[in-house]
């Protein structure tokens, strides 16, 4: 967890220095906002990790009292349940979703504006990060498989047992996939494979939430609310970020009676 904020402290001081170097038109500018911003999601991440990190396991005492009734009734049918291998496939499939925004680095437009996206990126994994690991360490929900005798000892005292609300594989492959879908979509206006795209980007994340409530690790309003806030912080990052002079202003060749010439095209 500390690599990860430290690898995205490092993409987002690189990424401020060289994006002013950029000259062609793109959809996102960094501004003024992003010398806060950036900082900010930094400090929100530090806050979520010193948060999760302070929980503190259950005793055997604790685990004996904990009291399946506590459950609203529409979320019991996985108590107790404990899946390692399906957890593990959940892991899989988080680390592809994770991965994928990196596709979009096979567009011209979008590695000129690699540093971009990269400071982007970088402020939409800590800030989901933060959103993530701060209300983990508030709330501090009970996982399924506590409730049960299935799982490990081990696994039933360590302090992970009471970080179920919300998930962060929902939340953080949520993120990822709304945010390369966001970007695709802001390069690519007119692409055909825009309703693909979105479709993808909607189901990785549903299918990895079901894989977290299966696996016994996840109520299933822990999925939705981590689907929920990665989806809007994959979202809004990049829109947040957009230029709208590259939004309002398209130009393109024309011809006209034997001579040759831009075309503007101005939406106010």
């Amino acid at each position: 967890d500390v690599k990860t904020i430290f690898w995205s402290l490092m993409i987002m001081v690189a990424a401020m220095g060289c994006t002013m170097a950029q000259s062609h038109v793109s959809p996102y500018r960094i501004g003024r906002h992003d010398l806060w911003a950036a900082p900010a999601s930094l400090l929100l991440a530090g806050g979520g990790w010193w948060a999760q990190s302070r929980v503190p396991g259950f005793n055997t005492a604790q685990l004996s009292a904990l009291d399946a009734q506590e459950v609203p009734g529409f979320e019991t049918f996985n108590i107790g349940e404990w899946q390692p291998q399906v957890a593990q496939v959940s892991d899989v499939a988080l680390l592809v979703a994770c991965a994928g925004p990196l596709a979009l680095f096979a567009g011209r437009e979008e590695r000129q504006d690699f540093w971009r996206i990269g400071l982007m990126g970088a402020e939409t994994a800590l800030v989901t990060y933060g959103l993530t690991n701060l209300t983990k360490g508030i709330v501090r929900r009970t996982r399924p498989y506590a409730y049960g005798m299935e799982a490990p000892l081990s696994e039933l005292v360590d302090g992970e047992a009471r970080l179920s609300f919300f998930s962060g594989h929902t939340s953080f492959s949520a993120a990822a996939c709304f945010f390369g879908a966001k970007v695709f979509s802001d390069y690519h206006h007119d692409s055909k494979l825009r309703p693909v795209i979105w479709a993808v980007a909607a189901a990785v994340p549903a299918g990895v939430g079901y894989l977290r409530v299966r696996a016994g690790k996840h109520f299933l309003t822990d999925v939705l609310a981590g689907y929920a806030v990665g989806a809007a912080v994959g979202y809004l990052v990049p829109q947040l970020h957009r230029n709208k002079v590259a939004k309002n202003v398209s130009m393109a060749p024309t011809f006209w009676r034997g001579g040759s010439g831009v075309a503007v095209n101005w939406v106010f």
